[in-house]
């Protein structure tokens, strides 16, 4: 099951495009500047519990309900930077709701393609992804300072 309720299996059709929700959190993500680290850390725990109602109903995390809520405030604490960048490279805050919504389309690959392990471990929500998104993260800090 996906963010909106359906079978995951629809998710990788579009890359996220289909999903048709509010874009409060991009919104709030576009005011925080890359300067503003205070800031972005105030929005990314905001934005991880904001999902603490579905991770709770077994979104995510199904094995770890309460666990879960903490590691999805990692996670968007860890996809801030990306966010920000496309954000701002993208020079709209559409171009971070696009990247939002892949990035939740893709969130099942882990359950449609591995067998077995926790979900605190597999896929990008879990140890795993993190470590992903902190390489990717490291990159993006380069990429911004180059461009500087």
């Amino acid at each position: 099951v996906d963010a909106d309720g359906d079978d995951a299996d629809d998710a990788d059709v579009d890359g996220g495009l289909h999903q048709r929700r509010p874009v409060v959190a991009e919104g709030v993500e576009g005011h925080v500047g890359v300067d503003q680290l205070h800031d972005c850390v105030v929005v990314c725990v905001v934005w991880g519990f904001w999902h603490a109602p579905i991770i709770l109903m077994g979104h995510n995390y199904p094995q770890h309900l309460v666990a879960g809520v903490f590691m999805m405030v990692a996670f968007t604490t860890l996809l801030a930077p990306s966010f920000e960048l496309v954000r701002i490279r993208g020079g709209s805050v559409v171009a971070a709701c696009v990247l939002h919504g892949a990035v939740n389309a893709s969130a099942g690959f882990a359950v449609v393609f591995l067998k077995g392990g926790s979900d605190l471990v597999v896929g990008v929500t879990g140890v795993a992804g993190f470590i992903v998104l902190a390489v990717v993260n490291v990159a993006v800090a380069r990429a911004v300072r180059l461009s500087l």
